[in-house]
């Protein structure tokens, strides 16, 4: 098995980090922000994180290097925090397994969620159906993977993130949105590339909708010093995310 995987392996590292689930139990230190690697004040109900150790390119790891430094930070011992998407709880009890659902119709996509009978959670990949954001399609696609009776993580992944999806920001938006209103999903994705007013704004509609949020970032060019992955890490949690994802490419 490892030597079948071994070449998609050394081209993709990918890495979950459940984050906001992780709640704050520091002392605020006369009311500042202090951290070496983002000035981003912190999102007032998720401000800071560990997570779980993976390589970095300068050799160091992301858990030890935060751990390390949390002193720095006038940070305690973080305690978990589980989020629940659907009927699946993350952060408790064994790993969850996420299956991504793509499909050049809505048939197709019904027909994958289907199949995808050990799945925990289903990622619908929204971008594969209808790259140019047309929503009633795509709602009409979310209520199809949904018969399949697993909780559905709503994901278009656009052009600036290696996906199929137009760049269009304000369209991207209005779908994620329309999605959260109708309550189509469990939980949305929201790449941290849209910019952190609209990250905010989604964020924000979905956590009154009692929606979680998953922010992921994406570099297809290499691996960021550990200090950067952290700050886009913490940039995510203080914009709302519940869940933090991040995905690298190695060259070593």
């Amino acid at each position: 098995v490892k030597e079948k995987y071994q070449p998609l392996y050394q081209k993709l590292v990918l890495t979950m980090v459940l984050m906001a689930g992780l709640e704050p139990a520091r002392q605020k230190v006369a009311g500042d922000f202090k951290s070496p690697v983002s000035a981003i004040p912190p999102y007032p109900q998720y401000d800071y994180y560990s997570g779980f150790p993976f390589s970095c390119q300068d050799g160091g790891n992301l858990l030890q290097w935060w751990s390390k430094n949390r002193a720095n930070r006038g940070e305690a011992e973080m305690k978990k925090r589980v989020v629940q998407i659907g009927t699946i709880s993350l952060g408790e009890g064994m790993p969850k397994v996420c299956v991504p659902v793509m499909g050049k119709d809505v048939h197709a996509l019904e027909d994958a969620a289907m199949r995808a009978e050990q799945a925990d959670l289903l990622e619908l990949r929204l971008d594969s159906v209808s790259p140019e954001m047309r929503q009633d399609l795509l709602c009409e696609a979310c209520r199809a993977v949904r018969k399949a009776g697993k909780p559905v993580l709503a994901t278009m992944r656009t052009a600036r993130d290696g996906g199929a999806g137009e760049r269009d920001a304000e369209k991207y938006e209005a779908l994620l949105n329309r999605l959260i209103r109708e309550k189509l999903c469990d939980a949305v994705d929201v790449e941290l590339s849209i910019g952190d007013a609209a990250f905010l704004r989604i964020a924000g509609h979905a956590h009154a909708e009692g929606l979680p949020v998953v922010g992921s970032y994406h570099d297809f060019e290499g691996t960021p010093a550990a200090e950067k992955m952290a700050a886009r890490l913490q940039r995510m949690a203080s914009l709302g995310a519940d869940v933090c994802k991040i995905a690298v490419m190695p060259h070593s």
